[in-house]
């Protein structure tokens, strides 16, 4: 939590021009810190995907998402035609240890593979937002665009900035060899599921190997 006072610490600490300045500055950042942990959920549940915090229990808090589940993958497994860590060099560092689904109301899925990668589509299966590499994403008019922070009259906004069709595509074929290693772990077996949303959802399971299988034959 915090109060006034602590915010007006904050602006000390950013303007001091005392000789305390570097212990103001210390302190400041404390305050922002605590500023972000003190921000509830339902501040940022709206665009979770592009979340950078860690989510440590999104089965507990992630309600935007109406149908969700955490599966662990075993790697390293012979069946696999494909292993992880070829995945992981072609795809770039990330977590294939880990893998949480999502669905919201409108039918469109969210894929996180650990802190980072989080893919999110549409409603029709089309990628839509996309959070990689500490850099976030979105589709515009069918081309994907870099979404970087600028400050304006003492706001943060968000700035579309275009990338090259090159990047396009080695982004979204980074994505897709995610999704074709996550579809052979569920075809081999080698996972083990940690919790779902509702707990008697019978086809959740299913109904994510269908969705991965569409990914794999449509591409992304």
């Amino acid at each position: 939590m915090f109060d006034r006072n602590s915010l007006s610490t904050v602006k000390v600490g950013v303007f001091s021009k005392s000789c305390h300045t570097r212990h103001s500055l210390i302190v400041s950042d404390i305050h922002f810190a605590s500023i972000r942990r003190w921000r509830p959920y339902s501040q940022r549940k709206k665009n979770l995907a592009l979340e950078e915090q860690k989510r440590e229990d999104l089965l507990r808090e992630a309600v935007a998402y109406r149908r969700r589940l955490k599966l662990a993958f075993q790697l390293q497994t012979p069946e696999v035609p494909q292993t992880a860590q070829a995945v992981a060099l072609s795809a770039g560092a990330c977590d294939l240890t880990e893998l949480f689904a999502g669905i919201r109301s409108d039918g469109s899925w969210s894929i996180y593979f650990g802190e980072e990668p989080v893919i999110q589509f549409t409603p029709a299966g089309e990628l839509r937002r996309l959070f990689i590499d500490n850099r976030k994403y979105r589709v515009v008019a069918g081309k994907l665009v870099e979404l970087t922070r600028s400050k304006r009259g003492g706001r943060i906004e968000l700035i579309h900035q275009h990338i090259s069709a090159e990047a396009e595509r080695a982004l979204r074929d980074r994505c897709l060899k995610l999704l074709q290693h996550a579809l052979q772990m569920l075809k081999a077996g080698h996972f083990t599921q940690m919790g779902q949303v509702p707990a008697d959802d019978l086809t959740l399971l299913q109904d994510l190997h269908a969705f991965l299988e569409q990914r794999d034959s449509l591409g992304i």
